[in-house]
Formats: structure tokens, sequence, C-alpha cells
């Protein structure tokens, strides 16, 4: 299972229909997930969550 994965099922962040935005759901963030900067830092976000 990858990081986002991981994320979702522990409800840490949550996606749009389309998989177009992302919502870091504690902080109540929403940034769009087609901006490949975004990737990158929700796999660091979970990386430092899962340490």
């Amino acid at each position: 299972m990858n990081l986002i994965e991981t994320g979702i099922e522990k409800g840490l962040v949550r996606f749009d229909e389309e998989r177009n935005f992302i919502t870091y759901i504690h902080q109540n963030i929403k940034r769009s997930f087609n901006n490949p900067e975004e990737k990158v830092q929700a796999e660091a976000f979970m990386t430092l969550v899962k340490k």
C-alpha cells in the first residue's frame, strides 16, 4: 500500500470524487492534487506522520 492510500485509510487525508483536490483533514487545508509538487508534499506529510 502506498503512503497516500495509507493516509486515506487512517483518515488523515481525503480526495474529491475526481481526485483533483486533496484535503488534509486535521489542518482543514484543501489543495490541488493536479500540481506535481503537491504529490511530493503529500507523500512527505505521510512519511512524517507515519514516523
